[in-house]
């Protein structure tokens, strides 16, 4: 019996044995197979693995006027379902308290993360020097911003807290551009969000236990693969996982198409639609443009009536020509086969800011803040930035703050 035992751990240990020399000897013949980096590949697919696995929309609750927030079940999320640990609205403890608010989609959120937590001493300092009026100032800053969030939900959110913040801090512009991914379900105005999260993507990761499995052993593979010098160094381990990691994208993917078919067929029969979509499905883009430009000037016109202080942001974005010099590992992983037509449709978002600038808008482009920069700050291939993408971003927020008149 313990010879058959033997036999058989010998037996698996030779074949585990090559199996790794073959995936090895298969992976590195690929020049884009990626074992060329196996730490960067696990540390690129770790937040995406979040999406698949369905972590993120099972934090995800409705919300009355936002649209969407966090639930409050183990996410960290406040009273009001946002990443902060401050409950809101904020009460002031002294009158030293200036209040920051941060407001915006995903890119807002790292961000907020950073300047709350690695960059704040930096953040801080950095403002006080800048800005005289607030030296003495106690800088509290609170993240009212989510993942996937877009005008009108900063104008909404704004509207809400209005007499708890001193500062709005607007980032904004990937997924306005992007509210056309509602069509011809929903408005432009309709939250992103809400839509996918709640309709499309929650039907795929819902759609099957064996889709739900595998998502969540995606995650898991990459996970430990992000954290294990002995994982990363195996072939055979990395081939698994980028299998399965294709194998849940691509099915995923399916089974979220046919679930936005099947809502889109039956929001066709007559009655069930609540919009014109025809109006503006010719013009799409101009019209998330346009839509985007009437809700700044509406968040605006409400904090300056109120007294308090906005600016806003277009936030950057490697499909904007010129706007960086990519590092080897950007060149490789932040750029989708479609870099042409995002390009194109990003270049509408500086001309619409000047546009806005002309009415009277405080609003600013820094889609050019990392036009000298060589080194790494794209994080993947959307517009998510690392810890350096994110303190070039604060050094030139803080530049265009210093410009207001605050108190």
């Amino acid at each position: 019996m313990k010879s058959k035992v033997a036999l058989l751990l010998l037996t698996v240990l030779l074949s585990l044995l090559l199996g790794e020399g073959a995936a090895r000897l298969v992976l590195r013949s690929s020049p884009d197979s990626g074992f060329q980096d196996p730490a960067g590949f696990y540390q690129h697919h770790l937040n995406l693995t979040k999406w698949e696995g369905g972590n993120w929309l099972r934090d995800l609750t409705p919300h009355p006027f936002f649209g969407y927030v966090m639930t409050q079940d183990g996410t960290g999320a406040n009273n009001h379902g946002f990443k902060d640990s401050q409950p809101f609205p904020y009460r002031k403890n002294s009158r030293d308290d200036f209040v920051i608010s941060v407001l915006g989609g995903s890119v807002a959120l790292g961000w907020a993360g950073w300047i709350q937590n690695q960059g704040k001493e930096y953040f801080v300092s950095e403002l006080k020097k800048m800005v005289p009026a607030l030296a003495g100032r106690n800088i509290v800053i609170l993240d009212m911003s989510m993942g996937g969030y877009k005008q009108p939900q900063q104008l909404y959110i704004a509207s809400f807290f209005l007499d708890s913040v001193d500062l709005f801090i607007n980032l904004e512009g990937h997924n306005e551009l992007n509210a056309f991914a509602n069509q011809p379900v929903f408005p432009i105005e309709f939250p992103i969000g809400a839509y996918l999260y709640f309709w499309q993507s929650r039907q795929a990761v819902e759609a099957s236990r064996e889709l739900k499995f595998l998502s969540s052993l995606n995650h898991l593979l990459i996970s430990a693969g992000s954290k294990s010098a002995l994982f990363q160094s195996s072939a055979l381990y990395f081939a698994l996982t980028k299998g399965v990691f294709h194998f849940v994208t691509n099915r995923s993917t399916r089974v979220a198409e046919e679930a936005k078919a099947a809502l889109e067929k039956e929001l066709a029969a007559p009655g069930k639609t609540f919009y014109d979509a025809e109006s503006v499905k010719r013009d799409r883009f101009e019209a998330a443009v346009s839509a985007w430009e009437r809700f700044v000037q509406q968040e605006q016109r409400l904090v300056s009536a109120s007294g308090g202080k906005v600016v806003f942001f277009l936030q950057p974005n490697q499909y904007m020509p010129g706007s960086k010099q990519f590092s080897e590992w950007e060149q490789k992983n932040v750029l989708t086969l479609d870099y042409l037509r995002k390009a194109k449709l990003y270049e509408l978002l500086p001309k619409a800011v000047a546009r806005m600038r002309g009415r009277g808008i405080n609003i600013h482009d820094l889609t050019m803040i990392y036009s000298k920069e060589k080194e790494t700050v794209y994080a993947d291939s959307c517009c998510h930035v690392n810890e350096l993408g994110n303190r070039i971003m604060a050094s030139a927020i803080i530049a265009k703050i210093a410009l207001m008149k605050l108190r």
